[in-house]
């Protein structure tokens, strides 16, 4: 039987490679798919449920954080479910950063910038079923939000929510992500949601995003505490036009049509 031990430092590796609060199932189903943890046991998110809850009563310094029902976070992470760095607007093609340049998420309220990113994920579902695809939300993000279909073929959706500040909206995708799911099926939906809740949408395929990055309106940096490359999106709205770094993106806007 694998000791708490083991299941406590493959809830650190996960946490730490996803920068972001994660519930127990997701933790689990992450430690094991990324080989850092084996196990025969039948319930193994119940054995990490308790591997992580002890920590926490037993050490005020516990590594763990609990941020929501099931839900938790590293300690020595901020906590950034939807990664809105809008701080970071003109990088240079690829950059090292401290955490603390970062807004540290929305509101500085975790559960609140969780609720936007769900919330975002379910209003593209709904405009995708108005328009006659079938779509199903997965349980366990791996680079996939939406599975959809229609007259036949599939599509993976990855919709990533953003604030605006300073006029411009902030996505970030996570490089691993990014090349992992770079099929002609993956398609990604950009949610331009501003100050008063309203909602844009922006839609590239997997294709098209590696064209920004390649001309560099799409720009890599990494967070020094984390190591982990990113890909930023800078976009802005200017006389009805939507503009992704200097690249005039306004035929992608509400195009539902993948």
């Amino acid at each position: 039987m694998v000791s708490v031990t083991i299941f406590k430092g493959a809830a650190i590796k996960v946490l730490s490679e996803a920068g972001k609060p994660l519930h127990i199932e997701e933790i689990t189903k992450r430690a094991i798919v990324g080989g850092h943890l084996k196990t025969n046991s039948k319930i193994p998110s119940k054995t990490m449920w308790r591997a992580i809850t002890d920590d926490i009563k037993k050490s005020a310094e516990s590594k763990f954080v609990k941020v929501a029902p099931s839900t938790y976070k590293l300690r020595h992470l901020d906590p950034n479910p939807v990664d809105p760095e809008n701080e970071i607007l003109d990088l240079p093609a690829t950059v090292t950063v401290e955490t603390d340049s970062f807004a540290t998420n929305i509101e500085n309220n975790p559960m609140r910038a969780m609720q936007i990113a769900t919330a975002g994920e379910y209003r593209v579902m709904s405009e995708m079923l108005l328009r006659g695809y079938g779509a199903d939300k997965v349980m366990f993000d791996d680079g996939v939000d939406i599975y959809a279909r229609k007259n036949g073929r599939p599509f993976e959706i990855q919709v990533k929510t953003s604030t605006v500040k300073n006029g411009r909206h902030v996505v970030v995708i996570r490089k691993k992500s990014f090349e992992r799911k770079h099929g002609p099926q993956m398609y990604y939906v950009f949610v331009l949601r501003d100050e008063n809740d309203e909602l844009d949408f922006v839609t590239f395929s997997s294709k098209d995003l590696k064209k920004m990055i390649k001309s560099g309106d799409m720009k890599e940096y990494t967070i020094k505490s984390e190591s982990q490359p990113r890909y930023q999106a800078s976009l802005f709205k200017k006389d009805d036009k939507v503009f992704l770094g200097k690249q005039d993106v306004t035929q992608s806007r509400s195009d539902w049509d993948f």
